[in-house]
């Protein structure tokens, strides 16, 4: 099972999958009280509204969701026209 960390910043909004080892160390803060992303790190349950590739949350804000990347797999299709 992967997880799926994503995070605003100035620079633009990126999703990194990570292990759960990965996250742990990621968001668990330092000996000083930081973390990969910062002192501030809020866990937010949804994805804020987004402006220009940004989404509006306050800096320090990450979501987490746990699953799979899926593949759809081809289906045959026929289709035909009539004119």
């Amino acid at each position: 099972m992967s997880f799926f960390l994503i995070h605003s910043s100035e620079d633009g909004t990126t999703v990194t999958q990570l292990t759960e080892a990965e996250l742990l160390k990621r968001i668990t803060p330092d000996a000083d009280g930081n973390t990969y992303y910062g002192s501030e790190l809020t866990f937010l349950d949804k994805i804020t509204d987004s402006d220009g590739g940004c989404w509006m949350a306050p800096e320090g804000s990450v979501v987490i969701i746990k699953g799979e990347i899926i593949q759809p797999k081809p289906v045959s299709m026929v289709t035909k026209f009539s004119l």
